[in-house]
């Protein structure tokens, strides 16, 4: 594509603290909050994604991705929660740290169990 255009136009990337609130807006807009771990939990995951980021960056894009991906964890949780004594209705508007860690959240608790085995 780019030899069909005279010129670039470059983005500087959004800095940790500039991706963390946008995710915030984003859990905002969607009408969810965080829960105190997660809220904690998101500078870090921010930092690290804007230190390795690649070439390729997609700023704002990886931040909605993230979210996207931590409601659809969300919803695997709930569902496995659904039925159970620990499932209440009030936590689909809460997202947890395991929502926005996903599987890397899992494996790492089975090798920490695992570790004290």
């Amino acid at each position: 594509m780019a030899s069909r255009f005279n010129e670039t136009v470059t983005f500087r990337d959004y800095k940790a603290d500039e991706l963390t609130e946008i995710f915030r807006r984003q859990v905002k807009k969607e009408h969810l909050t965080l829960d105190e771990e997660a809220e904690a939990f998101i500078r870090n995951y921010f930092s690290k994604m804007y230190l390795t980021r690649t070439r390729n960056f997609g700023n704002a894009r990886e931040v909605r991705n993230a979210m996207d991906r931590a409601i659809k964890n969300q919803g695997v949780r709930l569902l496995e929660l659904k039925g159970t004594p620990d499932y209440d209705a009030s936590m689909v508007h809460v997202l947890t740290r395991a929502d926005i860690e996903g599987e890397e959240s899992k494996i790492s608790r089975v090798w920490t169990l695992y570790l004290l085995n």
